[in-house]
């Protein structure tokens, strides 16, 4: 599992909270029928569905370098901060915390690992299909996202203000298909503890 910091990484990391699955196309295919419910699952098809959504985040997010870029701006804005206003400093900073962070996640090992349970979704009313809707939907929002996040030699001033409230707030934008599903099964959508 990776050892990050959460909220450096919640950005293009969200969907990975889907399913209580933490790790590391066409769609999730995990296989299970897409017509059950949450709460008619059983452990090893919530564990197929867990594993499926992390392979089909991994597949379509390049999740390490984003992490890492996430990682990579704290130093960024300390180096901004202390240096006046140098921009050059900034972007040595954040080169140096990415390539770190590179290097740090190839020695960690990958796993995948699911805590919900047939308990934990017991009341879910929400279909695999609806769920893996929002999984795809939210993989496609995330990849928008991805694409407006700065390189550390593309980072500027400019750039600083809105990375923080990014990285305080989130994402903002919803779709419609997870907020189906937080309706009928925050857990799987990630939205309860």
């Amino acid at each position: 599992m990776k050892n990050l910091a959460l909220t450096s990484i919640a950005i293009l990391l969200t969907t990975m909270s889907l399913a209580g699955c933490k790790g590391g196309g066409g769609g999730v295919n995990s296989g299970v029928d897409s017509t059950k419910t949450g709460e008619e699952l059983s452990e090893e098809e919530i564990a197929k569905l867990c594993e499926a959504t992390a392979d089909y985040v991994t597949s379509e997010l390049d999740t390490k370098d984003g992490a890492c870029r996430m990682v990579a701006f704290p130093a960024a804005f300390v180096a901004y901060a202390l240096g006046g206003g140098d921009e050059d400093a900034m972007r040595e900073a954040c080169t140096e915390a990415y390539e770190e962070c590179l290097e740090e996640d190839e020695e960690q090992e990958e796993t995948v690992q699911c805590e919900d349970t047939p308990e934990s979704i017991s009341d879910c009313e929400a279909t695999v299909a609806e769920y893996e809707t929002c999984v795809e939907d939210r993989v496609a929002e995330m990849k928008d996202l991805e694409k407006t996040v700065p390189t550390c030699a593309e980072l500027s001033e400019d750039d600083l203000e809105e990375l923080a409230d990014l990285i305080e707030d989130g994402p903002t934008g919803t779709t419609k298909s997870c907020e189906d599903l937080a309706d009928s099964c925050p857990v799987l959508a990630g939205l309860s503890g």
